[in-house]
């Protein structure tokens, strides 16, 4: 049994009101404006219709960004190894496999990837 009245949203792009059915939850149209968007399960904003180069663009944006956090993490441990000659290709290897984690981490899971991250760095600091 679908259930029957109107979901009330708007564009993202544009704020302008828009309607859609129950049974239309999850079909891809397309704004006035010339943007796509999908009817969403509830009322609100409607969800965004991502595109490839979407998807390429967060994955870089969240992927540096993770990289860059988990850089930070990867000097945090890196300044307490103890300063030796053997130490050096830890040292290293901390500072190379630690970003390069982030990196995807934060391109694979994105915006949560990146939060995760920074409350990790944020324990180790306090």
């Amino acid at each position: 049994m679908t259930r029957k009245g109107l979901i009330h949203f708007r564009c993202r792009y544009c704020n302008r009101k828009l309607l859609g059915g129950w049974d239309q939850v999850g079909e891809r149209r397309t704004c006035n404006c010339g943007e796509r968007y999908r009817v969403p399960r509830y009322p609100g904003l409607a969800q965004r219709d991502r595109t490839l180069v979407d998807w390429c663009v967060e994955f870089v944006v969240y992927g540096f960004g993770g990289g860059l956090l988990s850089l930070f993490l990867a000097f945090l441990i890196v300044r307490f190894v103890p300063a030796t000659v053997d130490t050096l290709a830890p040292r290293l290897l901390i500072l190379g496999a630690i970003p390069l984690l982030g990196f995807l981490g934060g391109g694979l899971f994105g915006e949560r990837g990146i939060n995760w991250i920074g409350s990790v760095v944020r324990q180790i600091e306090e």
